[in-house]
């Protein structure tokens, strides 16, 4: 059976495609002219990727089509030519049965908690994360799948276990306010046969449908004691003040904190071997752009998906924590039009909070056009019109952490602060 995948290079879709292709069927698909990292994973699986102006998918036995490529026009061409096809993720809810879906959503951490749930797990899980990767296991017992909740596709999910990482009011381009944002996640929660919920919003709503995790102890799931340190997460996790298990992890940053106990909460709940999970866990491998952390002799880049104001808040705690004694930069390139708009104010405050912060322009798109992000400009924050313009604008010192902050690739910026030579004090 040959599957075409329309926009095969997009995170969710490149991952289905790899998890096609290991489920044994033929895949190729298309997408825009233009490198995106996704189709290295593509070309190595040996998946075809064709001209955007390929229309070979009108002899396909079935076409999957990305968000962005979903349109009228192409519909009523498939629907002429007589191809059965899906959108994304009415074809996920096609292709997963329901009492093996564990549905990872939420506003942050979706992809980090997905690789950490399925390091844990090891064996008899398939997966799709959310940074284009996929897999089919034969012996299938649990799917693990990041489901995002922008113009509501997650709700084409009835899982087995929905897991509820946070809720911060997000794609303001589509959820007006954060009732409506809210009231998605709750119609979400209420369509799962069990869900796994950050304490805080069960708190807000009541939910006694949830079972809740977090730092706070009211939580079902929560530490009875934790330690952060550079390299390391240390602490015991209890249920209901009665101690689950006492770990030491090779993992860095405050919000590792909650996704352990995502992992804790799952096994329990479950009934798996916990410590083998948590043993499982010394072999994880972050997902990629999520605090990647690069040390030199003289500086540290830190390449971020940060693309949130909450996100960002949470890489500067992690660059204080682990190096303390350092200068910390940021450079942020903002993605959307109406996220930059929407969150100015939240964006500005906390770039502003590190030592100084460089602000790059939105990507060069329809969408994007008349936004004025120079005026985000302070005596904290510098607008650069090119990632050239770094070199000009600032004075490379040793002992410097730098946060590429983006939805977006910044490589560019990375080669630039590479090849500079760093001055001692």
């Amino acid at each position: 059976m040959k599957c075409y995948l329309i926009g095969i290079k997009g995170s969710g879709m490149a991952g289905l495609a790899l998890l096609l292709k290991s489920d044994n069927y033929e895949v190729c698909g298309k997408d825009v002219d233009r490198y995106l990292k996704n189709e290295d994973k593509l070309k190595e699986a040996k998946i075809d990727i064709l001209p955007f102006d390929d229309r070979s998918y009108l002899e396909a036995d079935l076409v999957i089509i990305g968000h962005d490529f979903y349109h009228q026009d192409l519909i009523e061409e498939l629907v002429k030519a007589q191809v059965p096809f899906f959108e994304y993720h009415r074809f996920l809810n096609f292709y997963i049965q329901s009492d093996r879906l564990i549905s990872v959503a939420g506003s942050h951490g979706k992809t980090t908690t997905v690789k950490l749930l399925i390091t844990a797990l090891k064996e008899e899980v398939s997966f799709l994360e959310g940074d284009g990767k996929g897999n089919h296991d034969d012996q299938e017992r649990y799917f693990v799948l990041e489901s995002c909740e922008y113009k509501d596709h997650f709700l084409a999910y009835h899982p087995r276990y929905a897991i509820i990482t946070n809720v911060e009011y997000d794609h303001v381009d589509y959820f007006k306010n954060q009732q409506q944002y809210d009231d998605s996640f709750l119609k979400f929660i209420a369509q799962s046969q069990k869900a796994i919920v950050d304490y805080e919003f069960v708190e807000k709503y009541d939910l006694k449908n949830a079972i809740s995790y977090g730092l706070n102890e009211k939580a079902t799931y929560h530490y009875l004691d934790y330690k952060l340190e550079k390299n390391f997460i240390s602490g015991t996790i209890a249920k209901d003040h009665q101690i689950l298990i006492s770990f030491k992890l090779p993992l860095v940053g405050e919000q590792f904190l909650h996704h352990l106990l995502v992992i804790a909460a799952f096994f329990d709940l479950e009934n798996l071997d916990l410590e083998q999970g948590f043993k499982n866990l010394c072999h994880f491998k972050n997902a990629e752009r999520r605090f990647d952390i690069e040390e030199h002799d003289q500086y540290v880049l830190i390449d971020d998906y940060a693309h949130h104001p909450q996100q960002i808040e949470e890489n500067l705690k992690n660059v204080i924590r682990c190096y303390p004694n350092y200068r910390h930069y940021a450079i942020f390139k903002p993605d959307r039009k109406s996220r930059f708009e929407y969150f100015f104010d939240e964006f500005q405050k906390i770039l502003s909070e590190y030592d100084h912060a460089y602000v790059l322009p939105l990507p060069d798109n329809q969408e994007n056009k008349e936004t004025d992000v120079s005026r985000i400009a302070n005596e904290k924050i510098t607008f650069l019109e090119t990632p050239n313009a770094l070199k000009d604008k600032h004075h490379f010192k040793a002992k410097s952490t730098y946060s590429l902050m983006s939805s977006k690739s910044l490589s560019e910026i990375s080669k630039i602060i590479k090849q500079i030579d760093f001055k001692e004090e």
